[in-house]
């Protein structure tokens, strides 16, 4: 969940399975969707079966969360929990429970 951010998401290919709260959609090529800011939200591929899903995600307003992805992903393959925590606060975010990927069994 993003604290000040909009995150939408443009499907190119694929089928996207995409999280609004409580409500689940399946997003395919040409499809949009957006999660505002507060809102919990999750997406990963719809179907296990599919190559990954291209789609063109924009956060809008950036506020440097752009350029944190590459730390998310470097603290988080050292399992740096204290340290993913401190990036989240950092961009206003907040993790709100396990990833779609799992609960749809994707993962």
């Amino acid at each position: 969940m993003h604290a000040a951010q909009e995150d939408s998401f443009d499907v190119l290919e694929g089928v996207l399975a995409l999280q609004l709260g409580d409500d689940l959609v399946e997003l395919g090529p040409g499809d949009f969707g957006t999660a505002p800011p507060g809102v919990p939200h999750s997406f990963t591929n719809a179907h296990a079966e599919q190559p990954a899903c291209r789609m063109l995600n924009l956060l809008t307003p950036a506020s440097g969360f752009d350029r944190s992805l590459n730390q998310i992903e470097h603290v988080a393959a050292a399992g740096d929990r204290a340290g993913l925590e401190r990036l989240d606060a950092q961009f206003g975010v907040r993790v709100v429970g396990s990833s779609l990927a799992e609960r749809l069994a994707l993962a």
